[in-house]
């Protein structure tokens, strides 16, 4: 069972009729292959936003322009264990606020995995 970590910083952040703008999107996302075909996603946000709207609540993954997973704020990477031998996929990454906006989509990393 998944634990909810960031329910009480979302829910603190809302104000009604507050006007948000969007996050940065997250700096030095680098991918790689571990453990034979599995692709390594790791990323970073910034140490201390400047203001509330840079808060990142979870980030969106793409592989080959579609999502494959959000990832709560508490993690800077993830393990794609889903993707096949002898293939390339393509990913980016985007950030989401607590007041559900979400950066510009990373630029592309395309990655090929080993043939089995």
């Amino acid at each position: 069972m998944n634990k909810e970590t960031t329910l009480s910083s979302w829910l603190l952040a809302q104000r009604k009729g507050s006007v948000h703008g969007t996050p940065d999107t997250p700096k030095n996302f680098k991918t790689n292959i571990v453990d034979g075909n599995y692709v390594h996603l790791k990323w970073e946000f910034p140490s201390d936003p400047p203001d509330r709207d840079d808060e990142v609540w979870y980030c969106r993954i793409y592989r080959d322009s579609s999502i494959i997973k959000e990832i709560y704020n508490d993690h800077v990477d993830y393990t794609d264990s889903t993707v096949n031998a002898n293939s390339t996929y393509l990913y980016q990454i985007s950030a989401v606020n607590y007041f559900f906006k979400e950066s510009a989509i990373s630029s592309g990393i395309i990655i090929a995995t080993s043939p089995e």
